[in-house]
């Protein structure tokens, strides 16, 4: 296949698939860990259940959600996203909104098991790998931008469910982000959303192929991996599973997603449990998503120029730090720098980690790679609140669990420099 070298005139499909994931990110917020993390201590306290208990039912879902990646996955790579996560959306939102009508733990437990798994099936797994198809030359930006929903949903939903909660009851509140799922999700994914340029006749970053037939078309590269027809080097899962760098990759998903959710489900009621007020925690938590916009889009341009791998290590320092800094928070003022340190970096790595994948093994199995992993990713999501509320059940403090978190972060460094190759290095030794 011959394709054009110039980008095609007009209004490239690829960004309306940026749009489209872009509200389907800022949906997903109302399924993350730092919106039910809102939840937590009102219905603790109303029903006299722990922590961990409803750390339980998160976990639960997250793990048989991580289960089902593994088919989505291919699904998504050969048939498209979009009746799949449309469906997932419809029951999502229709599991927040049962949340307000709870009266006993297997209600609840129900209601949460849906979000998550339509979230860790399904949802995440679209729109983390979904972009990457649709660009080549441009993926950081791209992928930076579709992100900025969930980035500015991290803060703005969990605020705005909490100032409800104040106003009226977290009854009314899970009512909230249910309809919300719905409202800025149905339509968009329903009418719009594609499975690759491939189909509408284009190919990644808006260029135009001469002859579209082909366009399937890989020849084969040294090693395990293939040389797509569009110039990327493509690998398949058995093939991908066959190189250290596919591991190492997992191993990095694995190790942030234990520290991440661990940090995100409890921010709240740790600050809380600080000296902080539910209004001044719920503010720190806002700056803490809304920081990450500046960030993400910075490194997404770094991410087209600069190796991923010593990004990935640059920002996994910097969580470090803040969660280091959640050690000693007993103020607004440490609140807000916390925020500031680790959103940045958080929010950074969060990025960087969709696209560690398609960056070393392509986009062609971008999403049944990542269904592979999400399993195992899933696994470690799960135990990271468990782990971290259960440790609080026990001590009374999150401070040994964030002890914890540090040393990994360091662990994880180490992994990053001395067992992955940088991009360029992978080329270089599939070339």
């Amino acid at each position: 296949m011959k394709k054009v070298n110039a980008e095609s005139s007009g209004l490239y499909y690829g960004w309306i698939i940026v749009a489209v994931v872009t509200l389907s990110s800022l949906a997903s917020a109302a399924q993350i860990n730092p919106t039910i993390g809102v939840f937590l201590k009102p219905i603790t306290e109303e029903f006299q259940w722990t922590r961990s208990a409803i750390a339980g039912a998160v976990a639960g879902g997250t793990l048989i959600g991580g289960a089902l990646a593994m088919f989505v996955g291919p699904f998504i790579d050969k048939h498209g996203p979009r009746w799949i996560l449309f469906t997932s959306f419809l029951f999502a939102g229709g599991a927040l909104m049962s949340i307000g009508r709870i009266s006993n733990i297997f209600e609840l437990y129900a209601a949460i098991f849906i979000s998550r798994i339509t979230l860790q099936g399904v949802i995440n797994l679209t729109n983390q790998t979904i972009v990457s198809k649709w660009f080549i030359r441009q993926r950081g930006r791209a992928v930076a931008i579709a992100g900025l929903g969930q980035r500015v949903g991290g803060g703005v939903v969990p605020f705005a469910t909490q100032q409800l909660i104040l106003l009226s009851s977290w009854r009314t509140a899970s009512l909230f982000v249910g309809l919300l799922v719905w409202s800025v999700t149905l339509i968009p994914v329903g009418i719009w959303m594609r499975r690759r340029p491939q189909d509408l006749g284009l190919l990644p970053d808006g260029d135009r192929p001469v002859d579209t037939s082909q366009d399937e078309t890989i020849n084969r590269g040294n090693g395990n991996g293939s040389i797509s027809s569009t110039g990327e080097l493509t690998y398949d899962l058995k093939g991908a599973l066959r190189t250290r760098p596919f591991w190492v990759i997992l191993f990095t998903f694995c190790l942030t997603n234990f520290v991440n959710t661990g940090v995100n489900f409890n921010l709240l009621p740790l600050l809380t449990d600080n000296g902080l007020s539910e209004s001044q925690a719920a503010l720190v938590l806002l700056v803490w998503a809304l920081v990450t916009l500046p960030a993400n889009m910075i490194l997404g341009m770094f991410a087209e120029r600069f190796s991923v791998r010593a990004l990935m290590a640059i920002l996994t320092f910097g969580v470090g730090i803040g969660i280091s800094i959640l050690l000693v928070v007993d103020s607004f003022a440490i609140g807000l720098g916390f925020a500031v340190i680790h959103g940045a970096c958080f929010g950074g790595s969060f990025l960087i980690l969709q696209l560690l994948v398609p960056n070393y093994f392509g986009s062609a199995s971008v999403a049944t790679l990542r269904g592979f992993i999400v399993p195992w990713q899933m696994v470690c999501n799960a135990m990271g609140p468990l782990a971290a509320t259960l440790v609080y059940d026990i001590t009374s403090s999150y401070n040994l669990i964030l002890v914890l978190y540090v040393i990994l972060q360091g662990a994880l460094i180490l992994a990053l420099m001395t067992a992955l190759p940088s991009t360029q290095r992978w080329e270089e030794m599939n070339s």
